[in-house]
């Protein structure tokens, strides 16, 4: 990660959502005042039976609202990468995932 020249913010180069984006998600995430931030075990199929959080649904639907009518900031995923055929996974997280630890 590398802290952005023009703000205080840090940049990740492995994000799927560009700064704006991710900003505005997690605002709208903010508002739903949930109990535990989100976790990616919510969206793993558990004995046959998977449920969408309603979390999710609600961020959809708002993001949806807010592109239907042109707002900004303007939602989209971050640009494809090029090349990385080199790219290997950070040693941290390779550990925190072989330690089952879900906060990586």
């Amino acid at each position: 990660m590398k802290r952005s020249s023009y703000t205080n913010i840090v940049l990740d180069p492995d994000e799927y959502l560009p700064v704006e984006t991710l900003q505005w998600c997690q605002n709208q995430l903010a508002q739903l005042n949930l109990s535990l931030p989100p976790q990616a075990r919510d969206f793993i199929l558990v004995l046959d039976r998977f449920e969408v959080p309603n979390y999710y649904r609600s961020l959809i639907y708002t993001a949806r609202s807010h592109s239907a009518v042109g707002a900004q900031p303007r939602l989209q995923v971050a640009a494809n990468p090029r090349g990385g055929y080199g790219w290997e996974p950070q040693q941290e997280v390779m550990e925190g995932l072989a330690a089952g630890n879900e906060e990586i």
